[in-house]
């Protein structure tokens, strides 16, 4: 990983997906320090510096910025955490801050040359840890920078909970497919009880569950053109992934589905020679032709 300057936080329990049975990769956005703090392991001092402040050890670096981590675990488990508590989510998970250089203070933001740096940084560590779910602390400059459609980004489905629209969307690369959501940076504005509604929903849906009883929502599938050929089956007339919805009727005796699916230009025609002009580093920036829709609809009995 040649662009990686601070090299991430990797839980001992992260490649067997730990506590969380899945890889979670968390993305940060910097650190704030000096330029003679800035060391490859920094990543793993703060993490392991936040650790033992928990269990009550002293550290030179006590002090408020704890609460960014401790608010941001107790939105992954929903539920006030112990020291120990800390210690298995934290086994559990990899962290990466997304810039490779050094703030000076919690007021100042990376230029552009640094977010781009950081987008190469970014890519190759999705390469290596191969996460399932990635969260990235910030819905703004942060996710607004990630890279884009040339390097495997496919938006996702509207996706809201208690009438928020969620930014959230996939990197497919080298055949893996990775979940995208962003939360409020947790160190300001952040309710951890309602994020871990937003972060709990991509969890259970992963792995085809709800705690909504009756109601199945954003199950993800994927098939080949010769799933496509060989069945009459609706589903696998989808070629590439496609989404599943089910919800209980009024009368509690049927089901109603919906299976749909969004295509970008990019995802259409991947392999083509000729295409690479509508790409572009930025995720947000507009390109020519837009998004194409299919979707059945259908009622079945429970």
């Amino acid at each position: 990983m040649k662009h990686v300057i601070f090299m991430p936080w990797e839980g001992k329990n992260y490649k067997k997906g730990g506590f969380f049975g899945k890889k979670i990769l968390v993305i940060g956005e910097s650190f704030y320090c000096s330029e003679e703090e800035a060391v490859s392991t920094l990543t793993d001092k703060v993490i392991n510096d936040y650790l033992a402040i928990r269990k009550g050890e002293y550290r030179e670096n006590n002090g408020r910025w704890t609460n960014t981590y401790l608010k941001f675990e107790r939105s992954l488990v929903g539920k006030v955490t112990t020291p120990e508590d800390s210690r298995t989510i934290w086994d559990s998970i990899a962290f990466h801050n997304f810039l490779q250089v050094p703030m000076s203070g919690t007021r100042e933001s990376g230029i552009h040359e640094d977010y781009m740096e950081g987008q190469r940084a970014f890519l190759e560590v999705i390469d290596e840890y191969q996460p399932d779910l990635i969260i990235v602390w910030g819905v703004g400059k942060l996710y607004e920078y990630l890279p884009g459609e040339k390097d495997g980004w496919i938006c996702g489905d509207k996706l809201k909970i208690d009438e928020y629209d969620v930014n959230n969307g996939y990197y497919l690369r080298n055949g893996k497919k990775s979940r995208v959501i962003a939360v409020y940076h947790p160190s300001t504005g952040y309710q951890w009880d309602w994020w871990h509604k937003v972060i709990e929903s991509q969890q259970n849906l992963r792995a085809g569950n709800t705690t909504i009883p009756g109601q199945i929502t954003k199950v993800n599938r994927s098939w080949g053109p010769l799933d496509a050929l060989s069945t009459t089956s609706i589903a696998k007339q989808f070629v590439g992934s496609y989404t599943f919805d089910s919800y209980t009727s009024n009368d509690k005796k049927h089901l109603l589905n919906i299976i749909y699916d969004t295509k970008n230009f990019r995802s259409l025609f991947y392999h083509i020679p000729g295409t690479g002009y509508l790409n572009h580093s930025r995720r947000s920036i507009v390109k020519p032709l837009a998004n194409t829709y299919q979707f059945y609809i259908w009622k079945s009995k429970k």
